[in-house]
């Protein structure tokens, strides 16, 4: 029987916002505006943004911690 594998990996979505600087309320710098943006949910998803990352590739014979059960 061939040796079977797991493979592992995490995927994270990008988000963004655009903003002129004359829409930043005085007191704020572009940071806490961005931020400010965060809260309010104006953020939209990047079309090819993120990142995928393979972090480890497991034989069927190692248990995986916190899978054993």
């Amino acid at each position: 029987m061939p040796k079977k594998y797991t493979a592992l990996a995490e995927m994270s979505v990008a988000y963004e916002v655009e903003f002129d600087e004359d829409e930043i309320p005085a007191g704020m710098d572009e940071w806490e505006y961005a931020h400010h943006l965060a809260e309010q949910g104006a953020y939209i998803e990047c079309k090819n943004g993120g990142d995928f990352k393979i972090y480890d590739v497991v034989s069927d014979t190692v248990k995986l911690k916190g899978f054993d059960k």
